[in-house]
């Protein structure tokens, strides 16, 4: 049903729903406080959508939140507007693939997103600790793709009686025998979950990490065990798909600024910006209407030509 111009999609789930794995904040109006309070809500309503938000930022609250955001505080100029656009995602940067503030560490798990490999095909993958010192980023790979070849492995691993092993890092959780792959693991609500064979998450207690050498009759590695180790994957942020996408809180809704927002964005490697104005928000009698559009729109933008953002 159409309501003030608009299809009225609460809560109606997207037949192919996109994944957000990282996202910031531009916020362009004077209000933090509104600026925080409409992400909290697109964040909220596209959840119900089904699109897939990272549960630290879902949980993190406003003050958190202002980690991965950037305040415009420039004169409408083109060069302060682009400072501010690079400043924000140099903020996230931080908190997503750098773990500036620890979250990833303390609560044993991993930032989960997509890398460009072979001739700039996409694969799953996961940002491994700790960050190397020259900037480089470690990486897993999704072994769903790579199954038992060079690309499986995650370190190389020397141990302490100097001989040299190909390994992958796995969970130990309490329920099961088996190993945890990270990609079949992550930290939601405040406790661990694993994807089991039927493709379901359910909770499990985390024992601690290992590394597997699957060409070695899956031989187990343990810290103790380990005199030095290596990355098998080392790239440049810039080869990870970071961010998803740029939210922008505008304060009118002239065109100036808007297309000035989508030429920056598309500056920095062609992220995707999704933009919305702070008084068409504060006049909305129903938000959750107001920011069902938008996530709809967010889908779009995020699925590919084939996961297009329907409901169902």
């Amino acid at each position: 049903r159409a309501t003030n111009g608009s299809f009225n999609l609460n809560r109606v789930q997207f037949s192919m729903p996109a994944k957000v794995t990282s996202f910031v904040v531009v916020n362009f109006t004077r209000n933090q406080h509104g600026c925080n309070k409409y992400v909290q809500n697109i964040l909220r309503v596209a959840e119900t959508h089904g699109v897939d938000i990272p549960r630290e930022v879902m949980e993190i609250g406003e003050r958190n939140l202002d980690l991965i955001t950037e305040h415009y505080k420039g004169q409408d100029d083109v060069g302060d507007a682009l400072d501010t656009v690079a400043k924000a995602i140099q903020r996230a940067k931080e908190f997503y693939l750098y773990d500036s503030q620890n979250f990833y560490r303390k609560n044993n798990s991993f930032f989960q997103t997509y890398c460009f490999k072979e001739e700039r095909e996409e694969f799953e993958c996961v940002v491994l600790p700790p960050t190397p010192k020259d900037g480089k980023l470690g990486l897993l790979l999704d072994y769903k793709h790579y199954n038992q070849d060079t690309q499986y492995f995650s370190h190389r691993i020397t141990t302490r009686d100097d001989n040299v092993h190909n390994a992958r890092l796995m969970v130990k959780i309490k329920e099961t025998d088996s190993l945890i792959d990270p990609l079949d693991f992550r930290f939601r609500d405040g406790r661990h979950e694993a994807c089991r064979g039927d493709n379901t998450w359910k909770p499990v207690t985390f024992v601690g990490m290992c590394f597997l050498c699957p060409q070695e009759s899956g031989l187990e590695l343990n810290e103790r065990d380990i005199q030095s180790m290596e990355f098998v994957h080392l790239v440049r942020d810039w080869e990870i798909d970071f961010p998803s996408i740029v939210l922008t809180y505008k304060p009118d809704d002239g065109k100036p600024l808007y297309n000035r927002i989508k030429v920056m964005t598309n500056h920095f490697g062609g992220i995707q910006s999704q933009c919305a104005v702070q008084p068409t928000f504060d006049r909305q009698r129903n938000k959750d209407q107001y920011a069902s559009n938008i996530a709809t729109k967010l889908n779009a933008k995020l699925s590919t030509i084939y996961d297009k953002a329907g409901s169902g």
